[in-house]
């Protein structure tokens, strides 16, 4: 899915509604500096010390690991902490656990995994069956599933009451366009290639910082045959996101004259 460098601050613990000090708030921030500075076994072991210290609060862990682990991109270290954090959490606190188990969605997603993050969501949104977020991300699965979608109905209604739910939540635009572009992208999957240039621009005027989004919009250009729209659409999400190659391959394959190559699933670049 799509995972955004995050700095973490007392805003977002307070929003988070998790037990963290400033202490904890400082070790993080600490362990995401050791990350970025390519010292990953250090990060690890103030990562594992964190979580030890409430071993049993799933959402706190939740946060820790959204806010070092997967904003460093170390999603298998997320992966494997998080498998180690349910083992011990209380399972009563069904918010937290679907927190959790969404994390280890999204790291079994950006490593290519996903049958394993689609079962995981699966196990978030029986821990909590109105989660947005778990909600989104497993519809937005389905539609990533190799060789071109799958349960595409199932995921249609995932994504667009993930929509509806973030909206009367008061969720930021940014991550409400994060949604509107998994509705059109599963349109695009179903043929459905008019609708989806339509919610795809709205998720783009919402989250236009986004890359996957202007590459979703110009697979969507290129099914009705609005190639030129669909460079350009390309030539931003290249100059948004260099790492996009599924953006860069089809990029060149259109200046070059060629037909588009096809999709590849799997994980974005955001």
């Amino acid at each position: 899915m799509r995972i955004k460098l995050a700095v973490v601050t007392a805003l977002v613990v307070a929003l988070a509604g998790c037990a963290v000090t400033p202490s904890d708030i400082s070790d993080m921030n600490r362990a995401a500096t050791e990350y970025r500075q390519g010292s990953a076994a250090a990060a690890r072991v103030i990562v594992e010390r964190l979580l030890a210290q409430k071993r049993t609060d799933p959402g706190r862990a939740a946060l820790v690991l959204q806010s070092v682990c997967m904003a460093a991109h170390r999603f298998k270290d997320a992966a494997e902490l998080a498998d180690g954090a349910i083992a011990v959490a209380d399972r009563s606190k069904s918010e937290g656990m679907a927190e959790l188990y969404t994390v280890i969605g999204m790291a079994k997603h950006q490593m290519g995994d996903t049958e394993a993050a689609i079962a995981a969501y699966k196990e978030a949104l029986r821990n909590r069956g109105d989660d947005h977020t778990a909600m989104n991300n497993l519809g937005y699965a389905y539609a990533e599933a190799p060789p071109a979608g799958r349960n595409l109905d199932e995921a249609l209604g995932l994504t667009t009451r993930a929509v509806r739910l973030a909206r009367e939540r008061g969720v930021p635009d940014a991550q409400v366009g994060v949604f509107v572009d998994s509705v059109g992208w599963v349109q695009y999957r179903m043929g459905r290639s008019v609708e989806a240039i339509v919610t795809l621009t709205e998720a783009l005027e919402l989250c236009p910082e986004q890359a996957d989004v202007p590459y979703h919009l110009a697979r969507a250009y290129l099914a009705v045959g609005r190639r030129d729209d669909a460079v350009v659409m390309l030539r931003r999400a290249v100059a948004m996101n260099p790492s996009l190659e599924v953006a860069r391959r089809l990029l060149d394959s259109l200046l070059a004259g060629s037909d588009a190559p096809s999709e590849t699933t799997g994980p974005g670049g955001s």
